[in-house]
């Protein structure tokens, strides 16, 4: 009895420290498969730059490593790693360099859909401290914001956007608003 106490003991003490240590190396790998939906994001206007996607009322950081135009017949795209993604006809916007922003809407048959996204697995943060006697979070999980706009004809391109979000015991759940590029999929037609 006092051996299975002993090794039940160990065993929990073990899981805590994984837990409070890798506990957001963990729930990064079941993020891979398993996210929870948090709620649809509202959408609106959608504006490209060079380093921002506007949608609605919220900039969204770009990377570095896209390219964003608008091409001779007015169509605004996006390429990356190669790949390019027609969004639809320019509206409005300012095409000259530099500050060149490109407005447009999704086309008749697009598809688009903008949603919250969680980890399922939060991890605690029982060593965080505040010099300055701010508020501190307890727990911590990750957060995508993720962009789907398909065409009919197949095309399709997917941006997510990572974040961690902080959970404060008076606030309840807050963005960190990290502002970190997404990640970038394009899928052409077949």
């Amino acid at each position: 009895m006092r051996v299975l106490l002993i090794r039940t003991l160990l065993f929990t003490l073990s899981v805590s420290a994984i837990w409070i240590f890798a506990g957001s190396v963990l729930s990064s790998m079941i993020d891979r498969v398993f996210t929870v939906v948090d709620t649809t994001l509202p959408m609106g206007v959608f504006e490209l730059s060079a380093d921002q996607f506007v949608i609605g009322a919220k900039g969204w950081l770009l990377t570095e490593a896209v390219h964003v135009e608008c091409n001779a017949r007015g169509e605004v795209s996006l390429t990356s790693d190669g790949r390019s993604f027609v969004f639809g006809p320019m509206t409005s916007g300012r095409t000259e360099s530099p500050g060149a922003y490109y407005r447009f809407a999704p086309e008749v048959g697009d598809s688009v859909t903008f949603v919250a996204r969680r980890s399922w697995l939060a991890w605690p943060t029982p060593f965080h401290f505040s010099i300055m006697n701010a508020p501190m979070t307890s727990w911590r999980r990750h957060a995508y914001r993720h962009l789907r706009w398909s065409k009919p004809s197949g095309a399709a391109i997917e941006l997510v956007w990572g974040d961690e979000q902080g959970f404060f015991a008076r606030a309840g759940w807050v963005d960190d608003n990290l502002q970190s590029a997404p990640k970038v999929t394009i899928t052409t037609s077949p």
